[in-house]
């Protein structure tokens, strides 16, 4: 990587585009992706504990499993489960994608170096059968995308890299575009405000820069909370909804995986699995 403040060496990673596409088109095609799993800063409510974030994996039948990177400040800050305690939970964990998260990184330099970092934890835990997605965002203490920032990170990846890297970029017709010339296999859009289940803030200027987005497939993310905000997902034009805060900030977190499972079929039309336990326990209830 061309970070001049890091001299450390990690392994190259295959840059095969069937096997990058195969690997996205995996993630997307649930069209939910559940972020329950990593190191969080801020306190116990943007984490779940184990068996909830078990059910909310199995509910939502997400397969991309986000592995957050801690800045070094950050080490003290309260741990959710690990992923390795979650892998099980999985609809099919052989072929769950692993993302590496960059979240809380304040500049291209520090998300570079937490990429590096993430590469090494996940070649010596050895927990998962695939390589990595690369999970990039750089935000300010709003937690709003320093764009400016995540492109530059984006220049700086060696091509193995670059491939797999899904960066988080404000919905800004300009910056979807240029995610594109960079040659990245998708794109995240922010959609709200993150942690403030704001739901989707400017949907016209979401669509005009999902419209930017030529062939590469659109995540939008940001704020989501309800199923009316998944359903305006598929409507804008995105291929999938990424939700985090959400669960944890819900009552109950199963009920608001199924209640978010169940407009994504509605929305896209996905045909569901026979449900599984967890779904119909939740259900039931």
């Amino acid at each position: 990587m061309s970070d001049p403040d890091s001299t450390s060496q990690v392994r190259r990673l295959p840059t095969e585009t069937a096997e990058v596409l195969e690997e996205v088109g995996d993630i997307i095609r649930p069209r939910l992706l559940a972020c329950v799993a990593g190191l969080y800063p801020g306190g116990r409510e943007h984490a779940l504990d184990l068996v909830a974030a078990r059910d909310v994996i199995a509910i939502t039948r997400t397969q991309a499993c986000i592995v957050h990177i801690a800045r070094p400040t950050e080490q003290a800050a309260v741990r959710s489960p690990s992923v390795a305690d979650l892998l099980s939970a999985f609809t099919s964990p052989a072929k769950v994608v692993p993302l590496i998260n960059t979240s809380r990184a304040r500049n291209s330099h520090e998300a570079l170096r937490m990429i590096q970092q993430g590469l090494t934890f996940l070649q010596r835990a050895n927990i998962f059968a695939r390589e990595p997605l690369i999970k990039l965002e750089i935000m300010d203490s709003e937690l709003n995308s320093i764009t400016d920032e995540v492109l530059r990170c984006v220049v700086a990846l060696p091509p193995d890299l670059r491939c797999r890297c899904i960066p988080y970029v404000a919905a800004d017709q300009g910056s979807v575009e240029r995610v594109c010339d960079l040659g990245c296999p998708a794109v995240r859009i922010a959609a709200g405000r993150i942690g403030q289940r704001s739901g989707i803030v400017a949907p016209q200027v979401i669509r005009a820069a999902i419209a930017c987005a030529r062939r590469m497939p659109v995540i939008l993310e940001g704020g989501l909370d309800s199923a009316a905000d998944i359903e305006m997902c598929a409507s804008l034009g995105a291929e999938a909804a990424l939700v985090n805060s959400a669960f944890p900030l819900s009552r109950d977190p199963r009920i608001k995986a199924l209640e978010l499972r169940q407009a994504a079929d509605r929305a896209w039309r996905v045909s569901p699995a026979r449900p599984r336990q967890e779904e119909q326990r939740v259900s039931q209830s």
